[in-house]
């Protein structure tokens, strides 16, 4: 078989194809497994048991055992289910593959940040999607059907019919193609912050040692909580790497609020490098008008399953300084938080599942006529990667599938569209790591507790920068002596610790036990911002209800109201909406007019009631 595009650190395992042209090979029994040349793997044989390592790893319990030592003691232990155990102590960017005399065995890290793939049909796996497509295509001479989920990365779906992504809490037996969940291993336990944290502390340690022998270490920076909770835990290495952010042009941003976004970004991170002497740079991404080569674009069009920025990937490619660097990203920490709305975690069910994956899924499924469709495709997801009540362990089914879908899929992918140019790293690529991190109670979670203890006992320093997302100490004392002589300010932060930190068009007072925010003055014009911020200065969530006193279906579509990124017709609040201000973070509430209006009756019209339930 003849690959017409390069790829890179690729692997395929299949007992029918014979030849595969730039690829090294291995016969097992009927079973061909080849590996590209540019591939860093190792490879140990004992007894009846040959075990392949591709890419790296190491013990967090003892950072002195990695790559080749790994699987070497794996040869030591007494079956599978003490090869599970170990597995959950190994952080990297590996792929685990076990041949013994009568079973095929493949495990991906904890997060698959090294994609596998697989067809089950003809009993393919690769990992690439595009190379299981053009053995299909050449080997089978079968139609290549492009699904309807293109470029959806949700779930373990691909954009391929026939070809799904295998899960990273799987266990694939090749010859049975057979899937075993292999997290979580037991029933879920409730821990403190305070805990969970110490308890985490020698892992880290033991990560650290292991990155201090590392060379050409790049740390990829934004102005987020993810990325300072690794930047805390990075402090002893921080002059032995250096570090970077990436920024879109102007001209490639789409929205006024993404583009505000950027610059807060870049603001706070040139802020913390200048502040701290970090080796910062900014690099910024090319667009397709700036690529010389734009045959680069065009096979990455065809041999990656992500779209996540190919203009990065041939920046960083031709940056030099990342030739066969490490890159260490802050995405898994991620899963110790949670996006998903509080209620949703009342009952453990597909209900509710259905319910919180819905943002990630293709827009036919959102609409309710299709709803036993959804129902349909995401029960076959789950039986495909064997989670249920029984094997999910009192884990919720929200917490797993972001763990296995968002994380496991979505930013597994985006890891090969720089497999050209350097490897990448994450402190937290290990299950037991993600077990304590979800061990810690839903608030605390919700309040991102771990990330902001560790900061603190870490680098305290950097609570003095604020996010992109929450003020930092500085930015909070001003806000504090601001609200304080507001009257209105002064009520809010007195009952509920809550402060109106900054608005814009708009004006908020009391009225009787609420608060109402309402447009400045007349005329309402779709041109002009109509924008409050509330700061939650308490350590606990704050609920609110939002409400309208609006109720005229005739007025639908002129003023709607946009928070949490989600945009509602202002006729959507009168029955209330419930919302939670999370600790220490910036609330923002917008009222969005989409036709201009003179009447006084319209201010009445976008009036919003804040009604506090603490």
């Amino acid at each position: 078989m003849e690959l017409d595009r390069k790829t890179y650190k690729a692997f395929v395992i299949s007992s029918q194809i014979q030849q595969l042209n730039g690829f090294g090979k291995y016969k097992f029994g009927k079973v061909n497994f080849f590996v590209s040349s540019d591939y860093n793997y190792h490879m140990v044989q004992k007894d009846n048991i040959t075990i392949f390592l591709l890419g790296y790893c190491f013990d967090i319990n003892d950072s002195n055992i990695f790559d080749y030592k790994v699987i070497e003691n794996m040869t030591e232990l007494d079956g599978k289910n003490d090869w599970y155990d170990y597995m959950n102590y190994l952080n990297g960017r590996y792929i685990i593959i076990i041949f013994t005399s009568n079973e095929l065995l493949i495990y991906p890290d904890a997060t698959s940040m090294k994609p596998i793939f697989y067809n089950k049909t003809h009993k393919i796996v690769s990992s690439h999607e595009y190379i299981i497509k053009e053995a299909l295509s050449q080997h089978y001479n079968e139609k290549i059907e492009t699904s309807s989920y293109v470029r959806k990365n949700a779930m373990d779906w691909t954009d391929t019919e026939g070809i799904y992504k295998l899960n990273p809490s799987i266990e694939l037996e090749y010859h049975a193609f057979k899937m075993k969940r292999i997290f979580p291993r037991t029933n879920k336990s409730i821990k403190p912050v305070a805990d969970v944290v110490q308890t985490m502390q020698p892992y880290l340690e033991e990560t650290i040692k292991w990155l201090s022998l590392q060379p050409n270490k790049k740390v990829s920076i934004t102005g987020g909580v993810d990325s300072r909770i690794s930047l805390a835990i990075l402090k002893p290495l921080v002059y032995d790497m250096e570090f970077f952010t990436y920024i879109k042009q102007q001209k490639s941003i789409k929205s006024e609020s993404m583009l505000n976004a950027y610059q807060k970004d870049r603001e706070i991170t040139s802020n913390i490098a200048h502040n701290l002497n970090l080796k910062h740079k900014e690099y910024i991404i090319p667009t397709n008008d700036e690529i010389e080569q734009l045959h680069y674009i065009r096979t990455f069009k065809e041999t990656m399953s992500s779209q996540h920025s190919y203009q990065l990937s041939y920046l960083l490619n031709r940056t030099s300084e990342f030739d066969g660097a490490l890159h260490i990203k802050s995405t898994v920490q991620s899963i110790g938080k949670s996006s998903f709305p509080t209620k949703l975690y009342s009952a453990n069910n597909m209900e509710n599942l259905l319910s919180g994956i819905k943002k990630w899924v293709p827009e036919e499924f959102k609409k309710k006529q299709n709803y036993s469709k959804y129902f349909d495709e995401i029960s076959d997801y789950l039986k495909r990667v064997d989670l249920n009540q029984n094997t999910s362990k009192n884990y919720h089914l929200l917490d797993l599938v972001f763990l296995e879908s968002r994380l496991g899929n979505f930013q597994s992918n985006i890891t090969q569209e720089t497999d050209n140019t350097m490897e990448v790293f994450n402190l937290f690529n290990s299950r037991k790591l993600i077990e304590l991190l979800l061990s810690v109670p839903l608030e605390d979670r919700q309040n991102q507790s771990v990330g902001k203890y560790l900061i603190s006992s870490y680098w305290p320093v950097l609570n003095y920068f604020p996010l992109n997302s929450a003020p930092g100490l500085e930015e909070k004392y001003y806000l504090l002596k601001r609200g304080g002589s507001n009257q209105v300010g002064k009520k809010m932060f007195d009952h509920y610790k809550v402060l109106p930190a900054d608005s814009k068009g708009v004006k908020i007072y009391q009225e009787n036990n609420m608060y109402v925010i309402e447009p400045e003055e007349l005329p309402l014009d779709p041109n002009k911002t109509y924008k409050i911020k509330l700061i939650n200065f308490s350590v606990k969530k704050v609920s609110i209800s939002i409400n309208s006193m609006y109720e005229n279906e005739k007025g639908r579509g002129n003023v709607s109201v946009e928070i949490d990124k989600v945009e509602r017709d202002v006729l959507d609040f009168f029955n209330s909406r419930q919302y939670d201000l999370p600790s220490e973070e910036y609330f923002d509430i917008e009222i969005k007019v989409h036709t201009r209006k003179e009447k006084a009756s319209w201010i009445k019209a976008a009036r919003l009631y804040l009604d506090f339930n603490n």
